[in-house]
């Protein structure tokens, strides 16, 4: 065999070899699985210090009377603190669901998950593995859907849960008759994810929402939200986090609110808000709070009466050590809507 014949075909089989492992790699890159990132830590200076690792219970415990509530910035480290803990329970889920997405893909083709109906798994078809207790959990029924928008591709995955929350040995957090389901939307690409943890029964649904998002400028947002409907009183409270994180400058941007909204049956809703916003630095951080009362009617969303009640504002360094405050007080000698007129506390 002369040297041409030797070089063709040595050629030959490296452009194979190199297809396919293009092939391959092209394989691997389709394999969907679930996000890797669907949140971030929340801040030290925004949460109180101690074991999160003990869960709490999910509901919220009946809260003091809006207009006794301690409002400020140890008041909303204690809602922060609570609602992180749920965080921790969604991304716990998250992992768990890691393991059936193989199977999931498979049995969900393209065809069936990309219909306009998502694909669905009946109940107790799929199971998972808590490493904690070693012992492995049937899941319920299992909706799957794949959409496109704007050239994106997102994911649509809802699972029911209920099982795994009732037999677990921490289950004391939970409602005898909740219903639970997981759901996880996110793109493709990772770079928006949205997480939500349900809990119903007849008397009362609680929501835990966690959003996430990143770009390639180098900042992260995150919104944690949980709502809680008692039915049966018409009472819905509403406490959210937002945070926006410039990761090379180490600073957040924050926005919170805490809503208490009572529904009579003269059609009138009464809210009380405690509002937060400022900002975290490497160093300090700065949040001013409000506090307000309305009357709102349930028709329009039109306020009848009410307005701001009290202001605070709060400095604090990166270890949540509150260094400064100020604060006023309707019918005191200084402007609600002026923080430079508030008086040292």
């Amino acid at each position: 065999m002369n040297r041409k014949k030797i070089i063709l075909i040595l050629s030959l089989i490296y452009f194979i070899a190199c297809g396919t492992m293009v092939k391959e790699k092209h394989q691997e890159q389709e394999t969907i699985q679930l996000p890797k990132e669907v949140a971030f830590r929340v801040p030290k200076a925004l949460k109180l210090i101690e074991n999160h690792k003990d869960m709490t219970k999910v509901h919220y415990e009946k809260r003091k009377a809006p207009e006794h509530r301690n409002f400020g910035y140890f008041q909303m480290k204690e809602d922060v603190s609570s609602l992180e803990k749920k965080q921790f329970i969604i991304e716990e889920n998250v992992q768990f669901l890691t393991q059936i997405m193989d199977k999931l893909e498979k049995d969900c083709g393209e065809t069936d998950r990309q219909n306009s109906q998502p694909c669905s798994i009946e109940n107790g078809q799929y199971s998972f593995i808590d490493q904690k207790s070693n012992k492995r959990y049937p899941l319920g029924k299992l909706l799957f859907l794949e959409t496109t928008s704007n050239n994106q591709t997102y994911y649509h995955l809802d699972v029911d849960m209920s099982y795994f929350f009732h037999h677990r040995e921490d289950n004391d957090f939970i409602e005898e008759n909740d219903v639970i389901r997981q759901s996880i939307h996110w793109s493709k690409d990772e770079d928006n994810v949205s997480s939500k943890l349900f809990f119903n029964n007849k008397i009362t649904t609680n929501t835990i929402t966690m959003d996430y998002t990143q770009t390639t400028k180098g900042i992260k947002k995150m919104r944690l939200e949980e709502e809680y409907i008692d039915i049966a009183n018409n009472t819905i409270i509403t406490f959210y986090l937002a945070l926006q994180k410039e990761v090379k400058k180490e600073r957040y941007t924050i926005d919170s609110q805490y809503i208490i909204a009572n529904t009579f049956d003269n059609g009138v809703r009464e809210k009380a808000i405690d509002d937060a916003k400022g900002f975290l630095g490497k160093k300090i951080g700065q949040l001013f709070f409000t506090f307000a009362e309305y009357q709102v009617s349930t028709t329009d969303d039109h306020v009848i009466s009410g307005g701001k009640l009290a202001g605070l504002s709060s400095t604090f360094d990166r270890d949540g050590n509150e260094l400064n405050s100020t604060e006023c007080n309707e019918g005191e000698a200084c402007d609600l809507n002026d923080p430079s007129t508030w008086r040292s506390r």
